[in-house]
């Protein structure tokens, strides 16, 4: 799969704004597995550009079957940090956890009756400036990840909560941020992991979670809201994207 674009500069989405939180649904198969002594949840959370996005996707010169977007002012790409057409991260929603995305951060959880502990990674994927009309790769970026990180807010041996905030842009262009903010809870003793929080209007979002080895599990998708665009990103996360696993 080919590495994308980060934020672009321009496009309004036409994409359903559905599964707003959609929870996975509870799995009679790891019930009888989980053990309450020792909780380990790895959860993962993304930002990606989907392939197909009408009226905003094109098709990429000389890559069939793989897309790109024009970016802002994109007749003005003789000038520095504007303009020209990126590539999307290829793919449609995806559990796996290293489907292509513009951001993806992820928490690892262990909690059992003597201790917790946790930690997290933070990455971005490559964003492609390509010419419009030939294709041809222009220029190449990776946006940084020192807005994007996890903090504890509260922590036991029944129940960790860290505070997520996550932020990071387009490194080819001037562009605004895409915002992710909210509250991973991972629960021993009731035997759930949630996540509540807020997100742009662009892009498309997902976040996943594995259980003691299994999974993983649908937390929460939603793609970008109908009409939006990354023009709409100025005012920060203003959509709900939550969903709960119950186990």
């Amino acid at each position: 799969m080919r590495t994308s674009i980060y934020l672009l500069s321009a496009l309004a989405v036409a994409f359903s704004d559905a599964n707003i939180g959609d929870p996975a649904k509870p799995s009679s198969e790891l019930s009888p597995r989980w053990d309450s002594s020792q909780v380990d949840v790895v959860f993962w959370i993304k930002a990606f550009i989907p392939k197909d996005v009408a009226d905003v996707t094109h098709p990429w010169p000389k890559h069939p079957g793989e897309t790109m977007l024009s970016g802002l002012w994109q007749w003005l790409e003789w000038l520095p940090k504007s303009g020209g057409c990126f590539a999307t991260d290829q793919r449609t929603f995806a559990s796996s956890i290293s489907a292509s995305a513009r951001m993806h951060s992820q928490a690892s959880v262990s909690i059992s009756a003597k201790k917790y502990t946790w930690s997290h990674i933070h990455r971005c994927g490559q964003t492609l400036k390509v010419d419009c009309d030939d294709g041809k790769v222009k220029e190449r970026g990776t946006a940084s990840t020192k807005d994007m990180k996890f903090t504890l807010k509260s922590g036991s041996t029944k129940k960790v909560v860290l505070n997520y905030v996550g932020k990071a842009n387009n490194p080819l262009v001037i562009a605004p941020n895409i915002d992710v903010v909210g509250t991973l809870t991972i629960d021993r003793v009731k035997k759930l992991v949630k996540f509540e929080g807020k997100v742009d209007e662009f892009p498309a979002f997902e976040a996943y979670a594995t259980l003691n080895g299994f999974g993983p599990y649908l937390v929460a998708k939603i793609g970008p809201k109908k009409g939006g665009g990354p023009e709409s990103l100025k005012g920060g996360a203003n959509r709900k994207f939550a969903g709960t696993i119950y186990i």
